[in-house]
Protein backbone atom coordinates (compact mmCIF):
# COMPACT_ATOMS: atom_id res chain seq x y z
CA UNK A 1 0.00 0.00 0.00
CA UNK A 2 1.39 3.36 -1.01
CA UNK A 3 2.57 5.90 1.40
CA UNK A 4 -0.32 8.35 2.39
CA UNK A 5 0.56 12.46 2.24
CA UNK A 6 -0.09 12.17 5.99
CA UNK A 7 2.20 9.24 6.61
CA UNK A 8 4.67 11.24 4.80
CA UNK A 9 4.22 14.09 6.63
CA UNK A 10 4.71 12.29 9.81
CA UNK A 11 7.83 10.21 8.41
CA UNK A 12 9.22 13.43 7.89
CA UNK A 13 8.68 15.01 11.05
CA UNK A 14 9.74 12.24 12.95
CA UNK A 15 13.25 12.21 10.37
CA UNK A 16 13.82 16.00 11.54
CA UNK A 17 13.12 15.50 15.46
CA UNK A 18 16.14 12.79 14.70
CA UNK A 19 18.16 14.82 13.11
CA UNK A 20 17.68 18.06 15.30
CA UNK A 21 18.63 15.21 18.69
CA UNK A 22 21.55 14.50 17.08
CA UNK A 23 22.69 17.35 16.14
CA UNK A 24 26.17 18.74 18.12
CA UNK A 25 27.10 22.03 17.40
CA UNK A 26 30.61 21.73 18.78
CA UNK A 27 31.17 18.68 16.64
CA UNK A 28 30.04 20.13 13.64
CA UNK A 29 32.71 22.10 11.00
CA UNK A 30 31.94 25.42 9.31
CA UNK A 31 31.29 24.41 6.29
CA UNK A 32 28.85 21.56 7.45
CA UNK A 33 26.75 23.87 9.68
CA UNK A 34 26.47 26.23 7.00
CA UNK A 35 25.38 23.69 4.46
CA UNK A 36 22.74 22.43 7.62
CA UNK A 37 21.58 25.45 8.25
CA UNK A 38 20.48 25.23 4.36
CA UNK A 39 18.76 21.91 4.66
CA UNK A 40 17.08 22.58 7.55
CA UNK A 41 15.58 26.10 5.93
CA UNK A 42 14.65 24.78 3.25
CA UNK A 43 12.75 21.84 5.52
CA UNK A 44 11.12 24.65 7.17
CA UNK A 45 9.66 26.61 3.95
CA UNK A 46 8.30 23.27 3.15
CA UNK A 47 6.27 22.87 6.52
CA UNK A 48 5.08 26.33 6.63
CA UNK A 49 4.15 26.13 3.06
CA UNK A 50 2.23 22.69 3.66
CA UNK A 51 0.52 24.21 7.07
CA UNK A 52 -0.99 27.20 5.11
CA UNK A 53 -2.74 25.43 2.86
CA UNK A 54 -3.85 23.00 5.51
CA UNK A 55 -4.54 25.63 8.00
CA UNK A 56 -6.56 27.68 4.93
CA UNK A 57 -8.75 24.92 4.74
CA UNK A 58 -9.54 24.77 8.41
CA UNK A 59 -10.27 28.44 8.57
CA UNK A 60 -12.50 27.78 5.60
CA UNK A 61 -15.13 25.38 6.99
CA UNK A 62 -15.31 27.32 9.96
CA UNK A 63 -14.45 24.73 12.41
CA UNK A 64 -12.64 26.95 14.52
CA UNK A 65 -15.84 27.93 16.04
CA UNK A 66 -16.58 24.63 17.36
CA UNK A 67 -13.64 24.59 19.03
CA UNK A 68 -14.22 27.62 20.54
CA UNK A 69 -12.23 30.48 18.97
CA UNK A 70 -13.13 33.39 18.18
CA UNK A 71 -11.34 33.83 14.72
CA UNK A 72 -9.27 31.29 12.55
CA UNK A 73 -6.37 33.28 13.49
CA UNK A 74 -7.03 32.85 17.18
CA UNK A 75 -7.29 29.19 16.58
CA UNK A 76 -3.92 28.63 14.55
CA UNK A 77 -1.98 30.74 16.70
CA UNK A 78 -3.47 27.99 19.56
CA UNK A 79 -2.83 25.22 17.44
CA UNK A 80 0.76 26.44 16.39
CA UNK A 81 2.10 28.11 19.71
CA UNK A 82 1.85 31.58 17.97
CA UNK A 83 1.25 34.80 18.11
CA UNK A 84 -2.43 35.81 16.27
CA UNK A 85 -0.53 38.27 14.63
CA UNK A 86 1.90 36.01 13.03
CA UNK A 87 -1.34 33.46 12.36
CA UNK A 88 -3.43 36.56 10.97
CA UNK A 89 -0.35 36.83 8.20
CA UNK A 90 0.12 33.19 7.83
CA UNK A 91 -3.61 32.58 7.06
CA UNK A 92 -3.45 35.98 4.96
CA UNK A 93 -0.53 34.62 2.60
CA UNK A 94 -2.12 31.15 2.03
CA UNK A 95 -5.08 33.09 1.18
CA UNK A 96 -3.26 35.57 -1.06
CA UNK A 97 -1.37 32.50 -2.93
CA UNK A 98 -4.48 30.67 -4.17
CA UNK A 99 -5.15 33.21 -6.84
CA UNK A 100 -1.33 33.61 -7.67
CA UNK A 101 -0.23 30.30 -9.05
CA UNK A 102 3.21 31.19 -9.87
CA UNK A 103 4.26 32.91 -6.16
CA UNK A 104 2.66 29.36 -4.81
CA UNK A 105 4.57 27.51 -6.35
CA UNK A 106 7.79 29.16 -5.86
CA UNK A 107 6.24 29.04 -1.99
CA UNK A 108 5.76 25.02 -2.52
CA UNK A 109 9.07 24.44 -3.94
CA UNK A 110 11.13 26.34 -1.00
CA UNK A 111 12.25 29.31 -3.06
CA UNK A 112 10.18 31.88 -1.11
CA UNK A 113 10.47 31.64 2.74
CA UNK A 114 6.78 33.31 4.42
CA UNK A 115 8.97 36.36 5.04
CA UNK A 116 9.20 36.88 1.11
CA UNK A 117 5.87 37.45 1.06
CA UNK A 118 5.64 40.76 2.76
CA UNK A 119 6.47 44.26 1.03
CA UNK A 120 9.07 45.46 -0.63
CA UNK A 121 11.07 47.13 1.81
CA UNK A 122 12.97 43.84 2.87
CA UNK A 123 14.84 41.41 0.86
CA UNK A 124 13.14 38.54 2.70
CA UNK A 125 10.05 40.55 1.61
CA UNK A 126 10.09 40.20 -2.31
CA UNK A 127 7.18 37.66 -2.94
CA UNK A 128 4.13 40.19 -2.41
CA UNK A 129 5.88 42.43 -4.82
CA UNK A 130 6.17 39.40 -7.34
CA UNK A 131 2.81 37.91 -6.53
CA UNK A 132 1.49 41.78 -7.53
CA UNK A 133 3.25 41.91 -10.14
CA UNK A 134 1.47 38.33 -11.70
CA UNK A 135 -0.76 38.95 -14.54
CA UNK A 136 -4.13 37.68 -15.04
CA UNK A 137 -2.93 34.99 -17.71
CA UNK A 138 -1.11 33.83 -14.60
CA UNK A 139 -4.27 33.19 -12.53
CA UNK A 140 -6.10 30.51 -12.88
CA UNK A 141 -9.56 30.96 -15.31
CA UNK A 142 -12.60 30.83 -14.01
Amino acid sequence: MPATLFDKARDAARLLGQVASELDGDVLDLEAAKTLVDVLTKCERFAVAGRGVAARRVANAVNWKHAGHRNPADWLASATGTGVGDASRELDTAKRLEELPATSAAFRSGELSEAHTGDRKCPQRRARATARRETPLDRPSS
